[in-house]
């Protein structure tokens, strides 16, 4: 009010004003004391307000592992939040992927590799709210796609390969042939001397031990059974079936 004057004081000790209205955050409870004076006439009034304050919740949250492989991921979170002087009434989860929930403890899975933050929110019966955020990562599985001859003739020999990754490691398994190289690299050599029909599977390893496999059914042709039967002579001016 004009022509007024104000005098604030706080108990806990710690805070003055002589504004008519002023904004305050005390970390405890406090009672705050105003005391007003009518300037012309000296008449004063003091009034006073408790303002309790009460804590946060402290949220946190425990990951199983918070490094998976992309193939059966699954992410098991558990709330280890903690309220002293309250009850924890409500939790709110955000995975990152654009999915949530509100149940206290969750199990995630992640359609896409990559680096997701995930974020718990509590709520206590005070109404009070504090977050927390964690960090996990979906590793991508390794992409194995086979190139080589297929089908191909017995006796033949072939390699097959795979689009080699620095630091995937990879194993073939054959059967059906004869390996003529290393089984351990992105490409592998093969002396087919069975016909019908064989298999080539590789499995890879990325440098962040994840597996997968690719595997293809050859067809390998016999060698056809090339004969001529017929004579090798015949009179001048006559014909002969081949």
């Amino acid at each position: 009010v004009s022509g007024n004057s104000y005098s604030w004081t706080s108990n806990p000790k710690g805070y003055s004003s002589t504004s008519s209205y002023d904004t305050v955050s005390p970390s405890v409870s406090t009672v705050y004391k105003m005391n007003e004076v009518i300037n012309a006439t000296g008449c004063s009034r003091a009034d006073s307000v408790k303002v309790t304050v009460f804590k946060l919740p402290v949220p946190d949250f425990l990951i199983n592992d918070s490094v998976e492989c992309l193939t059966n991921n699954n992410f098991t979170f558990t709330d280890n939040s903690t309220d002293k002087a309250d009850k924890i009434i409500a939790w709110g989860w955000r995975f990152g992927d654009g999915d949530s929930s509100v149940y206290q403890n969750e199990n995630h899975s992640y359609l896409n590799p990559g680096l997701y933050k995930v974020k718990l929110a509590v709520v206590s019966n005070t109404g009070c709210i504090d977050s927390i955020s964690k960090n996990v990562l979906v590793n991508p599985m390794p992409i194995l796609v086979i190139s080589g001859k297929n089908p191909i003739c017995n006796g033949l020999t072939s390699t097959y390969s795979i689009k080699n990754v620095t630091g995937n490691k990879y194993q073939w398994w054959i059967s059906g042939g004869i390996v003529k190289s290393s089984l351990d690299s992105d490409a592998v050599t093969i002396n087919w001397v069975t016909s019908g029909t064989a298999l080539i599977k590789v499995i890879g390893t990325s440098a962040a031990g994840c597996s997968d496999y690719s595997q293809i059914n050859l067809v390998v042709d016999p060698i056809p059974s090339a004969q001529i039967a017929i004579g090798s002579k015949l009179c001048f001016g006559t014909t002969l079936q081949m």
